[in-house]
């Protein structure tokens, strides 16, 4: 929503499936919200399209006084119109794109969903985008306001674990406490909004780690899914937390597994093992399913971390269909490790890949691959020698999108 024409009465500006973006005009009177609809907007003597998905963000992008606009896309790009008109009468002659301080187009895996703020509060505007896969990808900002200089994207970690909301995320930053610091809120394929404050870390947390050996595939009558759950304390502290299962369906129907929570308590250094075999009926609807085991407080519904993979049910006859389009799989083998692991992937088609390893933070720890590879099967090795105990990501990007592993090392 904002003042599109400078008439004092906020409009809005909405993105399409089609890739357009649609201005819906409020001729007012103050204090109603009367919309009519004044077309798609246009660059040069076209109309505005991007690659499909098109979520439009506005802001004076290069510091001149005038608005611009930014535009997130299937494509996982970040398309930038700069206004040569007025505010009160914006003029985008033509079509560039978001670039890094590298000089490289900036790219999310897919569904690019940018929010322009001061996330990090120093004074300078920062980028944030959603991403088909989930997370939240934040793109500090070291140049200034009228020319931004964006570094590399950090993941957004929530305690230990990635902030991931759920699959086609998008973000709103606002300060929802009062506090004076930034909360995000967010939404995504899942049903409901999802709130993360933004607050000191008041303590050490559990890490969970899912080891999920199948199958992948649930048949018609339903199936067993065999998992192992690994419960760490790398703390010196002793920690009391509850444990939950959750499965979500496509029809973004929630079912908790087993009993509502358990309630542990873990010494320092200590570790728990639990196989909740969950059982998954036969009347459960055919389609893409996510298993996530959490562990926090369970009757406030905050979580210090947890661990997530996906399955299918299918029809008597019928094939399996990916949950995520890219078709990148992503492996490490030991997992959980001490000190080394391969890590594995497998390209469809030749790529320029990188393969990046990241702490709980969101601190890049390692660089494992730069470079181009060939369609077929990969492995490189990563070695946790020197690093603490503790949970790490491993984040696998390409031309066909990108998918990120959970790592689990243990001294």
């Amino acid at each position: 929503m904002v003042d599109w024409d400078e008439d004092g009465l906020v409009d809005v500006i909405v993105g399409e499936f089609s890739g357009r973006v649609s201005w819906y005009r409020n001729p007012g009177p103050p204090g109603t919200l009367n919309l009519v609809n004044m077309g798609y907007l246009q660059v040069g003597d076209s109309t505005l399209i991007v690659d499909y998905d098109s979520t439009p963000c506005i802001d004076d992008w290069n510091g001149d006084g005038r608005k611009d606009l930014l535009v997130g896309a299937i494509d996982g790009r970040v398309w930038l119109y700069l206004n040569e008109g007025t505010n009160a009468a914006p003029v985008f002659p033509d079509t560039a794109f978001v670039t890094l301080a590298n000089g490289d187009t900036l790219q999310v895996s897919s569904r690019s969903a940018p929010q322009v703020m001061d996330l990090d509060g120093d004074g300078v505007k920062d980028l944030l985008s959603g991403d088909g896969l989930g997370p939240a990808l934040f793109f500090r900002n070291r140049g200034t306001n009228p020319n931004p200089q964006l570094e590399t994207a950090v993941l957004l970690t929530v305690g230990p674990q990635i902030l991931n909301p759920g699959l086609f995320s998008r973000f709103a930053a606002l300060d929802w406490d009062g506090d004076g610091a930034l909360d995000l809120v967010a939404g995504s394929n899942d049903d409901g909004l999802k709130l993360y404050l933004n607050i000191p870390v008041t303590g050490p947390h559990p890490s969970v780690y899912v080891n999920f050996q199948g199958p992948v595939t649930i048949p018609d009558s339903g199936a067993v899914l065999n998992l192992t759950c690994a419960l760490s304390n790398f703390s010196p502290s002793t920690l009391d937390f509850d444990v939950w299962t959750a499965v979500r369906g496509p029809d973004y129907r929630i079912w908790h597994l087993g009993p509502q929570a358990e309630a542990v308590t873990l010494a320092p250094g200590a570790e728990l093992w639990r196989e909740p075999q969950p059982h998954i009926p036969a009347w459960a609807p055919p389609g893409s399913y996510r298993v996530c085991v959490y562990a926090g407080d369970f009757e406030r519904r905050q979580v210090c971390d947890g661990d997530t993979f996906y399955f299918n049910k299918v029809l008597d006859g019928e094939s399996w269909t990916p949950l995520l389009p890219s078709g990148l799989t992503l492996n490490a083998s030991p997992n959980p490790f001490n000190p080394w692991t391969a890590v594995s992937y497998e390209l469809r088609a030749a790529s320029h890949v990188r393969l990046r390893i990241y702490d709980t933070a969101g601190r890049e720890v390692a660089t494992l691959v730069d470079g181009w590879r060939e369609a077929g099967i990969h492995q490189a090795t990563f070695d946790g020698s020197g690093l603490a105990s503790g949970v790490y990501f491993a984040r696998l990007e390409t031309a066909a999108g990108s998918v990120t592993t959970k790592l689990l090392f243990m001294h």
